[in-house]
């Protein structure tokens, strides 16, 4: 969301930029209004610097930038070096300005400003649009800053450097400013861009409020976007139920899982979710050196609450009892009561990298159908750092893993003596580069994922990635007797990820796929898979989805298939 409120910034930002005297000139007026002058310099004609500089902000408008540069030129050179009426001087430092000589018109503006407690409200604003048409932020805020500090009533200054923090991500000073402007001002397009701001800070019932006071007073028909903002936002501030049935095979087992839950946002930004699921397994164990009839089953009640800032951070703390049954050494069920607890923290720091740190302690190991069979349980520790531009086109990923996994042990006589544990150090790196986005072209809707914790987001976006992980593992003896575990693994993988919305953004659809070798084992390993997501409203959501996996990059062995059905709701 951070990426697509900042282009939508920009955007709005440039569009505030007026040529001089505060005509807009757009390719609708450029139209109506035929443009004079010529776009060649005639020595015979008399000079017309005006015309000519007028003709240029015009072509730039209608992104004509060539013709634009032409007239430019005429009109610099009408002018001459040193101009010395005010008006001349505020086209010619336009002009070096739109060449990117910012430092000339930077040199001619100041000569403008008129000494303190005086101001030249025009000839700021315009000294402000030379370093916004260079994308130069801070010298932007800082002359802004310095125009408030003689004119602190003045409304369009105000609204610019309320645009410019946005850009820049001051979002602390952003929010004061935005409702200054909505009180002093209260049209609806003040009243609009409060709501995003309050949206972006996680207050979000007052955002609602705000795009609810903005409809009120808007002329005429709302649009669109304030529509779409009132949509997306009435459905964030109220609770979601969700259903979800997987059914997933493996060499050994297959199982199916039915799992209900419902999520209640609380406060800005947190949620505390309530989850409940059955699973059952079947097919066949491993007991010494055989394979014998075997099953189980798990079913399990978890609560968690999502703590999260609108810089981006958040903590999430969860717990859960189960009731597993697990096969024995003869195949027969044995069953018990476990508790567990989680907890995942997001740290985002320096604008350009995020942490995220998981721990879970006697959680269900459920990576397979065979892991519920075994009665798989495991400790868990990891940690990742992630790297990115201010675009986030590229991103880079370190994390590291540990994880220590435990079998229920048998209830009969085995000759093998120990328990069935085995640990794990998993070691990545990897890249992720975006070919392209569209972050406006979003599926309606405001689900959230399968565990009814953060936001499940579906855009245009083809992106291709590659990861390469390290595996150290050992297992006991008790545990290879049960379910054999890679030892080492050195594994590289490409994958590709393209994701399609429809215009309307009421389905999409999400293909991936990923092709690898893993040096120390000798094997090749692949994963495809596609999810289809329809949203008839922007209340309610369904998921179809399938996945097949050969070999795992955590030691897994053999072919994996899943398939699931998900329906969300917001109430």
């Amino acid at each position: 969301m951070k990426k697509t409120t900042q282009r939508f910034a920009t955007r709005s930002l440039l569009g505030l930029v007026l040529p001089l005297g505060q005509v807009l000139w757009s390719p609708s007026l450029l139209a109506q209004q035929p443009l004079a002058g010529s776009t060649a310099f005639d020595h015979r004609a008399p000079p017309d610097p005006e015309q000519h500089y007028r003709n240029g902000e015009a072509f730039f408008a209608a992104g004509s930038e060539a013709e634009a540069r032409r007239e430019h030129e005429i009109a610099e050179a009408e002018i001459g070096a040193a101009p010395s009426e005010r008006m001349p001087k505020l086209w010619l430092a336009r002009i070096y300005a739109r060449r990117g000589e910012l430092a000339r018109a930077d040199t001619i503006y100041e000569s403008l400003w008129s000494a303190a407690p005086r101001v030249d409200a025009e000839a700021a604003i315009n000294h402000v649009e030379a370093h916004i048409l260079n994308k130069d932020w801070r010298g932007a805020q800082r002359l802004l800053e310095r125009l408030l500090e003689r004119d602190p009533k003045n409304v369009r200054a105000r609204a610019v450097l309320a645009w410019v923090l946005e850009v820049t991500g001051d979002l602390d000073r952003e929010l004061p400013m935005r409702a200054g402007l909505a009180s002093d001002e209260p049209t609806s397009a003040n009243w609009r861009d409060q709501g995003r701001a309050q949206e972006r800070a996680g207050d979000l019932r007052a955002a609602y409020q705000s795009y609810e006071t903005a409809r009120t007073k808007a002329s005429g028909q709302a649009d669109e976007a304030l529509t779409v903002s009132l949509s997306r936002l009435r459905y964030r501030i109220t609770p979601e139920v969700a259903g979800d049935v997987l059914g997933r095979s493996d060499p050994q087992a297959s199982s199916l899982r039915v799992q209900t839950g419902l999520a209640l946002p609380i406060g800005a930004g947190h949620n505390l979710r309530v989850l409940a699921w059955h699973e059952t397994s079947s097919g066949q164990v491993l007991r010494d050196g055989r394979l014998l009839p075997g099953g189980g089953s798990l079913s399990g009640l978890a609560v968690g609450l999502l703590l999260s800032s609108r810089h981006g951070d958040s903590l999430l703390i969860g717990g859960d009892v189960r009731y597993a049954a697990a096969s024995d050494d003869s195949g027969r069920q044995t069953k018990s009561a476990r508790a567990g607890t989680t907890s995942e923290v997001v740290l985002p720091f320096l604008g350009h990298a995020e942490a995220h740190l998981r721990g879970a302690i006697n959680e269900p190991w459920n990576d397979a159908a065979v892991t519920i069979s075994e009665g798989g349980r495991l400790h868990e520790g990891s940690g990742q750092l992630f790297l990115f531009p201010t675009n986030r086109r590229l991103l880079a990923n370190l994390g590291v893993q540990r994880r220590w996994l435990r079998l229920e042990p048998a209830t009969t006589t085995n000759p093998v003596i120990g328990d069935p544990t085995s640990t794990q150090q998993l070691f990545y790196a990897g890249i992720d580069l975006v070919l392209w986005s569209r972050p406006e072209r979003l599926l309606r809707g405001e689900s959230l994922d399968e565990n009814l914790v953060r936001r499940s987001v579906l855009s245009d976006a083809a992106i291709l990635s590659y990861r390469h992980q390290q595996l150290f593992g050992t297992s006991s003896e008790a545990f290879n007797a049960r379910l054999v575990l890679a030892p080492r693994g050195a594994s590289h993988v490409g994958s590709g990820t393209l994701r399609l919305v429809s215009p309307a953004g009421w389905a999409g659809i999400d293909l991936r796929g990923a092709v690898g070798y893993d040096t120390e084992r000798s094997v090749t390993l692949y994963t495809g898979g596609a999810s289809v997501v329809v949203a008839p409203s922007w209340s309610n959501r369904f998921v179809l989805s399938y996945d097949v996996t050969k070999e795992t990059t955590t030691g897994l062995q053999g072919t994996r298939h899943a398939g699931w059905l998900s329906f969300h709701a917001d109430l």
